[in-house]
């Protein structure tokens, strides 16, 4: 490794006057003016530790997204107003309800928009038959459907324009497993409409059974003749 030597004369006073002089020397490897230090078998490249520059704005990272809410994952989506019910596609409508339902056989009015349905109420006593029909003006489509205990299906159902009608057989075992049934007219395409559901029973009539003896008749002998 190449060696510098320098030499120095440096005089010293102190605050009382005294003054020192001397001769000094110092020796170091020798750096050119390239900023190499020489090293004997090569020479390593003595380059300024660069520095990093200042943040910008560091409050600012990340940067806030624009639209948060059209992000997709764990947003909460709205859902359609569609649902599925006995195979057919219903719209509920917005705002307005249905009408309280209908209680008891007889004639009751209707107006069902569309999506909405007219329920009646219907409290079978005995083993019979249930009569339906509905008239209303016009060519809207309407649905005629019987609903009872036992199963979540309906029981009967008729589709199509005015008038739509059905009998409906309640046996002893239907009984068995409830007696309140429900009868609906429903509005499952455009419109609306207005009319009459009309709502029977007929009760089941007992057999009659004749159980007659059958007696040997005795018969008074006439009196014969003799002639």
């Amino acid at each position: 490794m190449s060696q510098d030597t320098r030499e120095w004369t440096a005089s010293i006073t102190n605050e009382s006057g005294d003054s020192l002089s001397g001769n000094f020397k110092v020796t170091y490897p020798f750096i050119s003016e390239d900023g190499q230090t020489s090293s004997g078998g090569g020479t390593t490249s003595q380059e300024p530790y660069p520095q990093e520059p200042p943040p910008t704005d560091q409050g600012s990272y990340p940067p806030p997204a624009e639209d948060q809410g059209s992000y997709d994952q764990g947003q909460t989506q709205e859902q359609d107003s569609t649902y599925q019910e006995g195979g057919q596609t219903q719209q509920q409508a917005d705002g307005g309800g249905e009408p309280p339902a209908a209680v008891g056989f007889g004639a009751h009015n209707f107006n069902v928009t569309a999506g909405n349905r007219q329920v009646v109420n219907l409290h079978i006593p005995s083993p019979g038959l249930i009569k339906m029909k509905a008239s209303w003006q016009g060519d809207a489509s309407l649905a005629l459907i019987l609903n009872g205990p036992g199963q979540t299906g309906y029981y009967m159902r008729k589709d199509g324009r005015s008038p739509l009608w059905f009998n409906f057989k309640v046996t002893q075992a239907l009984l068995n497993q409830g007696s309140e049934w429900q009868v609906t007219v429903a509005n499952f395409g455009g419109g609306s409409a207005s009319g009459i559901i009309s709502a029977g029973f007929t009760p089941a009539q007992a057999s009659m059974t004749l159980n007659i003896p059958i007696s040997t008749a005795l018969l008074s002998p006439r009196s014969r003749l003799v002639s």
